[in-house]
Parts: structure tokens; C-alpha cells; sequence
């Protein structure tokens, strides 16, 4: 799929087999400890069942869009540093609101931009931040607390 700033981004369409309930966040977490990061999806949507055409084949046409599905309530950046955080985020990814609770992967990001990220940082704070640290962190309050620990004298 198409991501808002017209890069290719990957999308999950995930089920369970009835014993068991789904929990993305989970997900997420156990694939970010298997895979690598340019192979995490940038948004994972539960289905109950996958839609198929006549002949049993998933009917990729009736797949919901990704992006259309329930986000976290937006909570604004609370400190100076998830400010600024934001404001980074904001414009690598081309997305115009970043909240506190947001997640790098679900804006969009992944490894290239997380780099162009920790070069963002590295600019306005002086603290080298490696691209695994942003993507391990997931959240912009997760980030900022990163750049907090390692801005510490």
C-alpha cells in the first residue's frame, strides 16, 4: 500500500484461529523481536476472516484500508523534549499531527526514515541515537525518554 508521503508501506491483515483472542500491540512486539525492521508492517488490522472471492482466494479488493481503522485518542506532546521529538517526526514523515502515544511504525516510519530521524536528533540535541533505538522505543514518549537518558549530564 501507499503510505500518505507516496513511499511503499506494509500492512498485515492478521485473524485468529478461534483459540485464541488478537492483540495487536502483542503482535507487534513479538514480530519486532523476529523480524527485521524494514519488515515490520506499518500497521496490522484484525480481521475476524479474511474476505475471499467465489473461488477461495482472499479477495485482496475487499481488504479494509489500513489506515481507515480506530487510532489512539491523540495526546499532545507533554514535556519540551517530546516537542521537539514531534516536531522531528512530523517532518521526516510528512504527517502533520504527532502525539505522545503515537507510534513511529504505524506514521510510517521505518529503517530509512528512522535514520533520517537519529540524524534529526543528533542536530538538535547532540546525542547520537541509533535507528534500532527509535524503532525499539515505538512511541514518541518512548523516543524522548531515550534522548532524556542520553542528554543527562
Amino acid at each position: 500500500m501507499r503510505g500518505a508521503s507516496g513511499d511503499v508501506l506494509l500492512a498485515a491483515y492478521v485473524t485468529a484461529d478461534g483459540t485464541r483472542s488478537l492483540d495487536a500491540t502483542a503482535l507487534r512486539e513479538a514480530l519486532q523481536r523476529t523480524l527485521p525492521s524494514y519488515m515490520l508492517p506499518a500497521r496490522i488490522v484484525l480481521l475476524d476472516a479474511l474476505p475471499t472471492t467465489r473461488t477461495g482466494k482472499i479477495d485482496r479488493q475487499a481488504l479494509p484500508d489500513p489506515f481507515a481503522g480506530p487510532t489512539l485518542q491523540h495526546v499532545a506532546p507533554r514535556t519540551e523534549t517530546e516537542a521537539a521529538v514531534a516536531q522531528i517526526w512530523a517532518d521526516v514523515l510528512g504527517v502533520e499531527r504527532v502525539g505522545a502515544h503515537s507510534n513511529f511504525i504505524d506514521l510510517g516510519g521505518d529503517s530509512i526514515t528512522a535514520m533520517r530521524v537519529a540524524d534529526g536528533l543528533e542536530a538538535r540535541f547532540g546525542a547520537r541515537i541509533t535507528f534500532g533505538r527509535i524503532l525499539a522505543a515505538t512511541t514518541l514518549a518512548g523516543v524522548a525518554g531515550v534522548v532524556d537518558e542520553l542528554t543527562r549530564r
